[in-house]
């Protein structure tokens, strides 16, 4: 290291203190030692406040050390948002999330290759073997992975330990067709009470098979039958869910069965209904102001008759009512066109709309409750306020970057209204890609804005 400017003596005497082992302050720092302690030899409330800080995925596999540390984890109460077991063919593992915090994965059947795993961990009854943990702080998450074949087991006894040191709502998506052991996994007292079930795979299950799933379960919020299922065989459980309700195959449903459905969603794909069980499901909607139902799809083939005998419903009036019912659904917003719907209005101030609706080669019938009738207006409304952040900021751009086209100082303009910037936002854009040019800094900075507020207007 060269030290030029100082005389001989200074330089060979500041090389001699970099390199010296001496306690100069200067140069050196001083040492703290540290000193291991015990984590249960601390207070109560300063051990509970020293545990919450610690990442639930070392929490979980401090909680497999002893009893008294899967104790101790249980006592913060620390709560998951969610607890997700996925049982499929080519997919076993649990899922658990917080909010804010890391998720925590274990597979017992991964999909990348790995080295040969020789941890043990011990749950309940259960000694696997050959389990790893792996962490990736780019994804937020921490995994553990295991060779251990008898799955309905693994899961059982896996899925129990985090849900006593972490509870929450259980969702289950499983194909029964790849296990062998279903009445024993439900047979556990933590899989019977379940927030959501899906059942996938192509194959129907049989009579058997659906006794060994919900014989003992209850669900809470979801459930979703891609199969096809027995047609004599009742599923209590689809008079329970809130939220969500799909069955691909219905032949098992009467009209009382229908009018027990307290969900807000529902889809019926095959089924045995006509036209007056529909109008008795809106006759019943109408008089009964406890039923929260929002969105009822059946499939109605063309071949399908449907036509009213009793039902007091009127045309599709403008003044009421907007001409597109808008719902989400996985985050994308859909329309559908309720022009040719006929309404009906209860007592407490909603309407509802009954109407078919053409989708590819299949027809559908809807029977939708309108809880806001103007949505798209009441929306329009609000974009001049959640556009004006984004409207100052590209100001602030433009004061420092000069690098904007015409087509860039018209997007800018408060005064376009939401269609003309939609209109002028593609026309800016494919006009970019055809020439295939390289944004400057401020159109970069600009175009990352645009694409906001088209997302904003176009929800």
């Amino acid at each position: 290291m060269a030290f030029r400017g100082l005389p001989q003596t200074n330089v060979r005497a500041a090389q001699r203190s970099l390199d010296s082992d001496d306690d100069s302050p200067v140069f050196k720092k001083p040492k703290l030692p540290v000193k291991p302690f015990r984590l249960l030899d601390l207070p109560i409330l300063i051990r509970e406040k020293a545990m919450r800080l610690i990442a639930p995925i070392d929490l979980f596999d401090l909680s497999l050390c002893s009893r008294r540390m899967t104790k101790y984890v249980k006592s913060l109460r620390l709560e998951a948002e969610q607890h997700k077991i996925i049982m499929t063919k080519h997919q076993i593992m649990i899922s658990v999330n917080f909010p804010g915090r890391e998720v925590i994965w274990w597979d017992f059947k991964p999909f990348h290759a790995r080295r040969i795993a020789n941890q043990i961990r011990r749950i309940g009854n259960v000694v696997f073997t050959q389990s790893e943990r792996v962490s990736d702080g780019t994804l937020n998450t921490g995994e553990f992975y295991c060779q251990y074949t008898d799955y309905e087991k693994g899961i059982a006894a896996v899925s129990e330990h985090f849900q006593k040191i972490f509870p929450g709502p259980k969702s289950i998506i499983i194909n029964p067709f790849s296990f062998h052991e279903l009445e024993t996994l439900f047979s556990h007292e933590h899989m019977q009470s379940l927030n959501s079930l899906d059942i996938c795979g192509f194959e129907q299950p049989s009579i058997k098979m659906m006794e060994e799933i919900f014989g003992k379960v209850t669900l809470k919020d979801r459930l979703s039958i891609k199969p096809v299922t027995e047609g004599d065989y009742v599923i209590q459980q689809a008079f329970q869910v809130q939220s969500f309700l799909e069955l691909r195959s219905a032949h098992w449903m009467s009209r009382e069965h229908l009018l027990q459905i307290n969900c807000r969603v529902v889809e019926i794909y095959d089924h045995n209904f006509v036209s007056e069980d529909i109008e008795a499901l809106a006759a019943k909607w109408k008089e009964d102001t406890s039923k929260q139902w929002e969105k009822f799809l059946f499939r109605w083939d063309s071949g399908r008759p449907f036509c009213f005998y009793n039902l007091d419903a009127e045309a599709w009036d403008e003044t009421k009512r907007e001409s597109h019912f808008i719902y989400k659904i996985n985050q994308e917003t859909r329309r559908i066109d309720c022009t040719d719907g006929f309404d009906m209005e209860r007592e407490d101030g909603l309407l509802a709309t009954l109407v078919l609706e053409q989708r590819d080669e299949h027809q559908f019938l809807h029977f939708l409750v309108f809880k806001e009738r103007f949505p798209e207006k009441k929306r329009i409304a609000e974009l001049p306020s959640k556009l004006a952040p984004l409207y100052t900021q590209l100001e602030k751009i433009n004061r420092e970057y000069h690098d904007n086209v015409t087509l860039e100082r018209l997007l800018c303009n408060r005064n376009l209204n939401h269609e003309e910037f939609l209109e002028t936002y593609q026309v800016w854009k494919n006009m970019f890609l055809e020439q295939g040019r390289v944004n400057t800094q401020g159109q970069q900075l600009r175009q990352e804005v645009f694409e906001k507020m088209r997302a904003i207007i176009a929800a």
